[in-house]
Formats: structure tokens, sequence, C-alpha cells
């Protein structure tokens, strides 16, 4: 599997509130869309995609620190399968540990996008290194466990 080019996209899952992240087209730089309703998510997904090639969308897995899954995880596999559905592109689960108090530094970019958005970029920042160092997509597939 090699990397396409193309537009990341990774979301940030919660119960109300989800977080987008987009890449620039090289999969460099990773800056946040915006934090929305659970219930907007397809629509803002329908924007990007007018707009962009989008090339892999990262779902972030909230796991443990211990390493197990909790009922976010359930949920977060749930939305990443509905997401799959819509064949905008290659789905992948990743792991997103600690994203959330590493996005919580700067407080105007919170104010501005949501700290989802902002947990979404850190999402996706770690995709895209791993996908630079291993030379394809990052994370799991949504069949593996």
């Amino acid at each position: 599997m090699t990397l396409e080019t193309g537009h990341r996209i990774a979301i940030d899952y919660g119960q109300k509130w989800i977080g987008i992240a987009i890449s620039d087209s090289s999969g460099l730089i990773a800056s946040p869309v915006g934090s929305f309703a659970v219930t907007d998510l397809q629509e803002e997904l329908s924007k990007l995609v007018e707009q962009k090639k989008i090339s892999t969308i990262y779902v972030g897995l909230p796991i443990h620190l211990s390493g197990g899954e909790g009922e976010s995880a359930v949920h977060a596999r749930a939305l990443a399968r509905l997401i799959s559905q819509l064949n905008i592109a290659p789905v992948r689960l990743v792991d997103e540990r600690l994203s959330t108090s590493s996005a919580s530094g700067d407080k105007s970019l919170i104010a501005k996008f949501g700290i989802d958005a902002l947990a979404a970029v850190e999402i996706l920042k770690f995709a895209l290194e791993g996908e630079r160092s291993q030379n394809r997509p990052f994370g799991s597939s949504l069949d593996d466990k």
C-alpha cells in the first residue's frame, strides 16, 4: 500500500462535538478546520470533499493509557464505519491517547477553532509523521482490533 497524493482529514470524536483537521496535499502541514456538532459531520465532510481531493481520513481512536478500549472507542469505531460508507476515501483508525491534552496550549486557537479541532490536528500530525516514517497510510484498518 503506497501513499496517494491528496489532503488527509483527521477527526476527533466526541459525543457532542467532532473536531476536524486537514492537511495540505503533500501531507506535511496539519491545520484545524473547526469543531462541529456531531449532527453536522456529514455536511462538513461534504464541503471539504467539494473543495479538496481527500486521500485518507483518520479517525482518532480513544484508547485508555492501559491500552484497553472503552465505550468511547466503540463509538469512534462506529463513526469510522459510517464515514467509510460515504466512500470519500479510505478510513484509518489512529490511537489518540493524549491528543486533547497536547492540544490545550494555545488559548487563542482554542477560542477560534475549538479544542476538538486542535485535538484533530494532533491526531493528524501523529498520522502524517507515521506516514512519513513508514511510507504508507498510518494506523489500522476498520477491520483490525
